[in-house]
């Protein structure tokens, strides 16, 4: 990452370190940029941008002072770093009035030799372009396709509403149905499951599950006092910070609480923001399965490889039963499990050891959502076990998610009558 001259907030330094990003001390000159790029494939350039009779973008002097760009330089300097991927987050870079003699960056770097160049036709706010972002490198690393990619970077911009679909642009020498890089199988799947569950209503707008946190695993559940209101937290926040982290606090998590309590979808919703959170940084796979598809096999990896492939089956997504196993064993794994299944009592401790012994494994951690009538004080081991208590959803934490949920267009139609005339 180079940032340039403006100083980073502490929060972005975080997150820069939490993902792993190396933050680069330079100005962002046209040379840093280009000394940058040597040996990275893909270029990700956020700045100001213009068409005077050609392409400008507005880079900083050594100084550290504003600095339009020379075209030639950038031109020559950045294409000899041969990048698969430039990507002009930048106002204007490719416009598409054709009345000016001169082209834009984006068929320039590519007659140079860029497989592919990103740029835009017009003047295009922030927001709308970080959503074309994130659907496009979302695409990518799930195909490996950069015309899906654009494909899905507009239609993610048109289905807010935002007259902006239409300025990204896309320049490529690649056939159609050729791929830019060969994705990863394993995230391949993770970010197509993603996908499919993105479509989701409870996805989109998950019910709150408040929990608190119980140290005491070993009690049952009827023995725990009932817990002041102030003492309670936002499930998903939690579970999320959690599990996000490069190195957890805990192994495994344990969502206790009785059925229709929404469990089950918080574990949709968690996986497709952990999904989104990884497509970019790399970190550990978050995978979603059931605890009764984990298959007798004795070796842990196969057993949860097996419950993988059942979860893409009932999604209709494609995959390479063999090349996920392989990943299997090689990456950091988050592994989100739903246990209100139709496992027997008797089944569940030989389905939660494969669980516990496949979380052996480096960088490994896990949610477990229980009905706490089946929880058994001792099925877990009390350092490594952290207790989430679904508890009674606070009233203004209630109407705070139904006035949300009738404030949106999409979704507000769909609120019951009755809890409509409740609201007003």
């Amino acid at each position: 990452v180079l940032a340039g001259s403006p100083q980073l907030s502490d929060e972005t330094r975080r997150l820069l370190d939490s993902l792993k990003a190396e933050l680069i001390g330079k100005a962002t000159t046209a040379g840093a940029i280009a000394e940058a790029l040597e040996g990275r494939h893909v270029l990700h350039l956020i700045a100001h941008g213009d068409f005077r009779k050609q392409p400008v973008l507005l880079l900083e002097d050594d100084a550290g002072a504003r600095k339009p760009s020379d075209k030639d330089e950038i031109l020559t300097r950045w294409s000899a770093a041969q990048p698969r991927l430039i990507f002009l987050q930048s106002c204007r870079s490719d416009p598409e009035d054709r009345s000016w003699p001169a082209p834009g960056f984006g068929p320039l770097f590519v007659q140079r030799g860029a497989p592919a160049v990103v740029a835009m036709r017009d003047y295009v706010e922030m927001d709308a372009a970080r959503e074309f972002a994130a659907a496009f490198y979302r695409a990518l690393l799930a195909t490996g396709e950069v015309d899906v990619a654009a494909n899905a970077g507009r239609a993610r911009i048109f289905r807010s509403k935002n007259g902006d679909w239409a300025i990204p642009v896309l320049y490529s020498r690649l056939r159609a149905g050729d791929r830019l890089w060969t994705p990863d199988p394993l995230r391949q799947s993770i970010q197509a499951l993603a996908t499919r569950l993105g479509e989701m209503r409870e996805v989109r707008r998950p019910f709150p599950v408040e929990v608190t946190v119980v140290k005491d695993v070993e009690a049952a559940p009827r023995e725990l006092e009932q817990p002041s209101s102030e003492t309670r937290v936002d499930a998903l926040a939690t579970a999320t910070q959690e599990l996000a982290s490069t190195a957890p606090i805990t192994e495994l998590i344990v969502l206790l609480g009785g059925r229709g309590r929404a469990k089950s979808a918080l574990l949709r919703k968690l996986f497709a923001d952990l999904a989104a959170a990884t497509a970019l940084s790399g970190g550990a796979c978050p995978l979603l399965i059931r605890l009764a598809d984990c298959d007798q096999s004795p070796d842990p990896t196969a057993a949860i490889a097996a419950a993988w492939a059942k979860s893409l089956d009932d999604y209709n997504v494609a995959y390479d039963g063999r090349a996920l196993h392989e990943q299997l064993r090689k990456c950091g794994v988050r592994l989100l499990v739903d246990g209100d299944d139709d496992a027997g009592p008797g089944e569940l401790p030989a389905l939660l050891d494969r669980v516990k012994q496949f979380l052996k494994g480096n960088d490994r951690s896990a949610l477990v959502t229980m009905d706490e009538s089946t929880f058994v004080p001792g099925m877990f081991d009390r350092e490594r076990t952290t207790v989430l208590m679904v508890q009674d959803l606070r009233a203004d934490t209630l109407r705070g998610f139904l006035e949300n949920y009738r404030s949106s267009e999409e979704d507000g139609a769909g609120l019951p009558a009755a809890l409509q005339a409740a609201l007003t």
